[in-house]
């Protein structure tokens, strides 16, 4: 379902046919524990999930990055972007980037590791990126920009 809806979105027919494919072999699987001894936990789990988002709503990293897309080592894009600088660089970018998202309306958050909200539990995990952008529903990052080892292109 995640290939599919990535691929043709998430309310395409494609995805809803994988959709039905999964529940039927959800359904095959609980028909085959009933009855056993015992108690059985049926948990399904996800990793996230999807909302349509409109051309407008694709926002470009080149539109946040004008100046500094030199400064970046890598940019993985979504609805949750992460920017990696170069040494020294972060808070230069960050400025530029926040000050860049804020012609977006209020579509687009920016964070600091350190400053992103305590319940994602972010600020103290250096797997983390530097810099953080989460986009409002309906909107995303599309990693547009090829130099400098920007080639993520999740989001688009």
């Amino acid at each position: 379902v995640d290939r599919e809806s990535h691929r043709t979105g998430p309310g395409s027919p494609q995805t809803l046919q994988e959709m039905r494919q999964v529940d039927d072999q959800l359904r095959r699987i609980y028909k085959a524990i009933q009855g056993q001894k015992g108690k059985i936990n049926f948990v399904v789990v996800s990793d996230h999930g999807f909302a349509d988002v409109k051309p407008d709503g694709r926002i470009k990293l080149s539109a946040l990055l004008p100046d500094y897309a030199k400064k970046v080592l890598m940019a993985a894009c979504s609805p949750f972007t992460s920017i990696y600088t170069r040494p020294g660089d972060t808070t230069e970018v960050y400025k530029a980037v926040k000050k860049a998202a804020a012609a977006f309306g209020g579509r687009l958050a920016v964070y600091l590791r350190e400053e992103t909200p305590p319940e994602w539990q972010y600020r103290n995990n250096t797997r983390i990126a530097p810099i953080i952008i989460q986009a409002a529903l309906g909107s995303t990052v599309v990693c547009d920009l090829d130099a400098n080892g920007i080639s993520e292109k999740r989001g688009e």
